[in-house]
């Protein structure tokens, strides 16, 4: 068995990345011949690793199934069921000349064949019919299969999958050219009912442990709509609301609560306008106490702390620069205030913490938006004043020109040549 230890670690960006890459090798070797190769990822429950499999086959239009093994009662919902095929043959003539011929035939179209004169040979095969999901696979694109929380289902499934995940095969049918099949698990170690994996299964796929990532969760989430309010809070807090309280457990990355928890939460209190009126507390308290337990007493401290209050990145791209250039100073104050000092006093100190929560909510919108669009001579403005002034730290600068040129290099150039901003990129290079 392979050491828990020696399993590497992944976010959910990176297991974007790794799934990609099996994809791309799978239809290389499907050309080959080859069999395809499987991956494993295992990790705690709500981190994302069903989540991600799925994002990855909705952005590259892939064929898609998601089988949940532990929900699967009877076996030929996995692997179809099996039916009996009889070998006929029949005399087929050209004249004076007969050929025969043999061919294979299911119950039904025997009886057929039977009366256009067609007779057994007594040969007998037992196959199985292709289970009802493999047509959701089919596509121009490539497929990918997943097999959900497959360490949690009847021993027996988990035996039928083994020839699966090796060959891509299952005795009378195949699945499509190519297709990638993902496996997803939790821990075995004693917080889940899951089943211990011999080595003659472990030794079918790759397997990877995927770690909650606060930064990937920032991505997924802004892309989601998730009310940023609520992100202000996580972000914050996220070593608090998430990790457990015992320390062993804590080094172990185990949760208190998952990620799925507090995001289901969010949903539900979402619709609140304002999180902090008293109709909206006994809400929050009673939703908050079934959702995360007593974990919804440190995410009302940071209501009182005003956490829900932090202008969104909308505010910062498209407020008027003096009302949002005050606003900034009252959130986290500025690293020099070059232009101000008035505004960073012993009274009202830079807040670190706080600048790097709006920076990062605000980079990740930004390259959420260049996705599908490109930047407005507005937006460029307005970047620009950003990297003029001193809200954000210079480190904090310098993550986020490197975060959006890696994603969307061609639809920065513009901006990245400006003078001035070229000017302000060089500064935050000088600063470090």
């Amino acid at each position: 068995m392979i050491n828990k230890k020696d399993i590497p670690n992944l976010n959910t960006k990176q297991m974007v990345g790794v799934i990609k890459r099996f994809i791309k090798r799978n239809k290389e070797l499907a050309e080959r011949g080859k069999p395809c190769l499987a991956v494993c990822f295992e990790g705690e429950a709500g981190v994302g690793k069903t989540s991600v499999p799925a994002q990855v086959a909705k952005e590259l239009k892939m064929g898609y199934w998601p089988l949940n093994l532990s929900q699967i009662e009877d076996i030929g919902d996995l692997v179809g069921f099996p039916y009996k095929s009889f070998e006929m043959t029949h005399a087929k003539f050209d004249g004076s000349k007969a050929t025969i011929i043999s061919e294979w035939f299911n119950e039904t179209l025997c009886r057929v064949r039977e009366t256009q004169g067609w007779e057994y040979t007594g040969k007998v095969l037992t196959k199985h019919a292709a289970p009802e999901w493999l047509h959701e696979l089919e596509s121009p694109n490539g497929s990918m299969l997943v097999i959900d929380d497959f360490t949690r289902g009847d021993m027996r499934f988990q035996q039928a999958i083994m020839q699966l995940v090796q060959a891509g095969k299952y005795y009378s049918w195949n699945l499509p050219k190519g297709c990638t099949i993902v496996l997803t698990s939790n821990p075995n170690d004693g917080d889940y009912m899951v089943n211990e994996q011999d080595i003659a299964m472990s030794g079918r796929y790759c397997k990877f442990n995927v770690l909650f990532d606060i930064n990937s969760w920032v991505e997924w989430a802004t892309a989601n709509d998730i009310d940023g309010r609520c992100m202000n809070i996580l972000i914050k807090e996220y070593e608090h609301l998430i990790y457990s309280t015992d320390e062993k457990r804590r080094a172990a990355n185990k949760f208190d609560v998952s990620p799925r928890d507090w995001t289901n939460f969010f949903e539900i209190i979402a619709d609140l306008p304002d999180l902090n009126s008293a109709e909206s507390l006994k809400i929050i308290n009673l939703y908050g106490n079934s959702y995360v337990g007593d974990k919804i007493n440190t995410f009302l401290t940071s209501l009182t702390n005003k956490l829900d209050m932090l202008p969104s990145p909308e505010d910062v791209l498209e407020k008027d620069p003096a009302h949002m250039r005050r606003i900034l100073h009252e959130c986290c104050g500025t690293v020099k205030d070059l232009k101000d000092k008035s505004f960073n006093t012993k009274e009202n100190p830079y807040r670190a913490e706080i600048a790097s929560l709006i920076a990062l909510r605000l980079q990740y919108y930004l390259s959420n938006y260049l996705k599908d669009n490109a930047l407005t001579p507005e937006m460029e403005e307005r970047l620009s004043w950003i990297f003029d002034n001193d809200f954000f730290s210079s480190e904090t600068k310098l993550a986020m020109v490197n975060h959006l040129h890696q994603q969307h290099s061609k639809k920065i150039t513009k901006i990245l040549t400006r003078p001035e901003f070229v000017e302000n990129v060089l500064r935050v290079f000088e600063d470090i």
